[in-house]
C-alpha cells in the first residue's frame, strides 16, 4: 500500500478532503494519500444466531432466490453512508450526504492564501492535529513563525533576535512584534514545558492560528494590495511616487 502513496505526483498545496476524491490530505495523519471509497451496508440478519441464519438462507433458497440474491437482501445500504480509508495511516473517514461526519471538520480558519507556501504546510499540519494534541500544534506553529520571519527578511539566529531584526528594519510594528512573541513563547512551552500546561489549557493554542493570519494580512497581504493599487494609478502619479521614494522626500507636494 505504501507504494500507492509514493506513486502520486509531488504535491505542493494542501488538498482539502472532499467526497469521492481519490486523493487528499488525510484528516487523521495529514499525509497526501490515496483514499479508497466504499458504501457502508448493514446486516439485517445480524440479530439471528447461526441456526436461525441458516434457516433464513435456506427458506430464501427454497423460494427460488440465488445465493447472490440472498446476499443482496441480507446486506442493505446503510442510509447513504460512505467510508474512505487512507492508504497511509489506514484510518477511515465517514461521510453522509457528501459531508464528512468523522473526524469532525476543524473549525480553525484556513491559512491566509498570501502566507508563504512552507508556512501554509506547517499551519495545515497544526490545524489538523490541534484538537488531538495542542502541544504538537503549538510546536508546529512556532516553526511556522520561524519560516515566516525568514520570508520577511529576518535572520536565522535566535527567534527573538529574528523578531527584533524585523522591528529594526521597519518590517513589522510593535503590535505585530507582540503577536510574534506570543507565538514564540507558547511554542517554546510546547517543546520545553515551564509555565504553561497546554494539555490543561488547549484553548491557549487556538488564537495562535488567528494571530498568524493577522500577521500575514498586515505584512504580506497589505503590501501586495498597496503594490497592486499603485500599479493601477496613472503613470505620472506612479513616477512621482517613485521619485519621492528615491529622494526620500517627506513633503509630497514638492
Amino acid at each position: 500500500m505504501g507504494g500507492l502513496i509514493r506513486s502520486w505526483p509531488m504535491q505542493t498545496h494542501y488538498s482539502v478532503p472532499e467526497f469521492n476524491k481519490t486523493a487528499f490530505n488525510c484528516p487523521h495523519c495529514g499525509a497526501f494519500a490515496e483514499q479508497k471509497w466504499s458504501e457502508l451496508r448493514c446486516d439485517i440478519f445480524a440479530h439471528q444466531n447461526d441456526w436461525e441464519l441458516g434457516r433464513t438462507l435456506e427458506l430464501l433458497k427454497n423460494k427460488g432466490y440465488s445465493e447472490l440474491d440472498a446476499a443482496h437482501m441480507r446486506y442493505e445500504q446503510a442510509g447513504g453512508i460512505f467510508a474512505a480509508i487512507c492508504a497511509h495511516c489506514k484510518k477511515y473517514s465517514y461521510w453522509l450526504e457528501r459531508k464528512m461526519l468523522w473526524p469532525a471538520a476543524s473549525t480553525i480558519e484556513m491559512p491566509n492564501p498570501d502566507m508563504p507556501e512552507e508556512c501554509q504546510k506547517l499551519y495545515m499540519e497544526a490545524r489538523i492535529i490541534a484538537g488531538q494534541s495542542p502541544r504538537a500544534a503549538a510546536a508546529l506553529l512556532r516553526l511556522c513563525v520561524e519560516k515566516f520571519i525568514l520570508a520577511l527578511g529576518g535572520t536565522e539566529k535566535k527567534l527573538a533576535d529574528g523578531i527584533q531584526a524585523l522591528i529594526d528594519n521597519g518590517k513589522i510594528s510593535q503590535a505585530e512584534q507582540e503577536y510574534l512573541h506570543i507565538c514564540r513563547l507558547i511554542g517554546n512551552d510546547a517543546v520545553h514545558p515551564r509555565e504553561i500546561s497546554l494539555s490543561d489549557s488547549p484553548e491557549i493554542v487556538l488564537p495562535l492560528f488567528r494571530f498568524l493570519n493577522i500577521l500575514v494580512q498586515r505584512t504580506i497581504s497589505a503590501e501586495k494590495e498597496r503594490s497592486n493599487f499603485i500599479a493601477g494609478l496613472p503613470s505620472n502619479i506612479q513616477q512621482k511616487i517613485t521619485a519621492h521614494k528615491e529622494a526620500g522626500a517627506a513633503d509630497w507636494d514638492k
